[in-house]
């Protein structure tokens, strides 16, 4: 008896519907997204999607194929890269997951890791996941529990981490751009 009233109840509210009706999502499919953010009359980062699904009432996004460039004097100081990217737009912070990877032109270093927290509002990056980073000028292979950063990889910290010398040529590594 059970059974027969809740499928009496569902029967009734899936027949209660208006066919006339159509759902609207608030969700938008971009391909190729690109968001510039200037600050004092200068561009801090560039965000690039190869496609984006944006919630306009939400003020939120889903990345894919997620690249920020970083620039310090109006050059591109840092490049991260990341498969996917969620960000908050009213607040302007990042996270980026799946195979991360940040090339900084003026420290000299790769970073790679899972996940990347890019904060804009403090030109701050982190994360608590492992973290391998290489210092080409040094050869220096540092390997963390997660690090802290200026979004340029100046000021860096890391937490928990071991390094040693590497001895192959780190100027034969090309990174993904």
């Amino acid at each position: 008896m059970k059974k027969f009233f809740l499928i009496s109840i569902l029967f009734l509210f899936s027949c209660n519907r208006n066919k006339d009706e159509i759902f609207i999502s608030k969700n938008t499919f971009i391909k190729k997204l690109s968001i510039d953010h200037i600050k004092d009359n200068e561009k801090r980062w560039t965000l690039f999607c190869d496609n984006a699904i944006v919630d306009e009432e939400k003020n939120f996004f889903k990345c894919y194929k997620t690249k920020i460039k970083v620039y310090k004097d109006n050059k591109i100081a840092s490049i991260i890269t990341s498969e996917t990217g969620y960000g908050d737009i009213s607040v302007n912070s990042f996270y980026l997951k799946n195979n991360c990877q940040i090339i900084s032109y003026l420290e000299n270093i790769d970073l790679l890791t899972q996940t990347i927290n890019f904060d804009s509002k403090n030109e701050k990056i982190y994360s608590k996941d492992i973290t391998k980073i290489l210092r080409k000028k040094e050869n220096i292979e540092i390997i963390s529990k997660g690090f802290e950063a200026k979004s340029d990889l100046s000021n860096i910290k890391f937490f928990n981490h071991t390094t040693h010398m590497i001895n192959s040529n780190l100027h034969d590594i090309k990174p993904k751009i």
